[in-house]
């Protein structure tokens, strides 16, 4: 019922009204961003458009405390992963909010790393693996190359090939700087 008023488009006025008294509200009593997240159930919302919404929401509450970013990446670290990389996804679409996807995206792929998780089911996992992700220089992609570059397990061959053919010569290349510093593995990428 929430997402079909989030969405409603004679609703925009009372829906601004609302997020006005809310974002008063949360000031007011100066709620923690991890609380505020939770308020507006973003921990939960699965339809983009309704999540990319409440976050625009959530962002205009952190623009108005100070030194807010730890707090906004504890905040997204609290939810389950695939929550985690929704809303970086949905974040990353946002415009300001590079500093913010950057920082959280870093805490994701440290928790992954503590946890010993194989490079190759991270790269599904941030959906690098799907075409809509056709440009290589993305964050997400970025990041994922040096986990992999620091992984022990190597890259499976479905994995390099779907590199190869998503993110192209440049999406190989960044590998292979990647993978340039372990002697061994680099003849193995290259070869693939």
């Amino acid at each position: 019922m929430l997402e079909d008023f989030v969405m409603a488009d004679v609703a925009e006025g009372v829906v601004r009204d609302l997020k006005t008294e809310l974002i008063g509200f949360w000031k007011a009593e100066n709620t923690p961003m991890k609380e505020a997240l939770n308020h507006l159930w973003l921990d939960k919302t699965t339809v983009p458009l309704v999540r990319e919404r409440l976050l625009n929401t959530w962002l205009e509450y952190g623009n108005t405390k100070k030194g807010v970013t730890k707090e906004m990446v504890e905040a997204i670290d609290s939810c389950d992963d695939k929550m985690r990389v929704a809303i970086l996804e949905d974040l990353r679409k946002i415009k300001g909010t590079d500093v913010l996807v950057k920082f959280a995206l870093n805490h994701l792929m440290t928790y992954l790393e503590e946890r010993k998780v194989d490079a190759n089911f991270v790269y599904k996992f941030l959906k690098l693996d799907q075409p809509e992700y056709k440009q290589p220089r993305t964050l997400h992609f970025e990041a994922w190359v040096r986990y992999a570059a620091r992984s022990p397990i190597l890259l499976s061959k479905s994995t390099l090939e779907s590199v190869f053919n998503i993110h192209g010569d440049v999406g190989i290349l960044e590998l292979a700087k990647a993978y340039s510093n372990r002697r061994k593995d680099f003849s193995y990428l290259l070869n693939f």
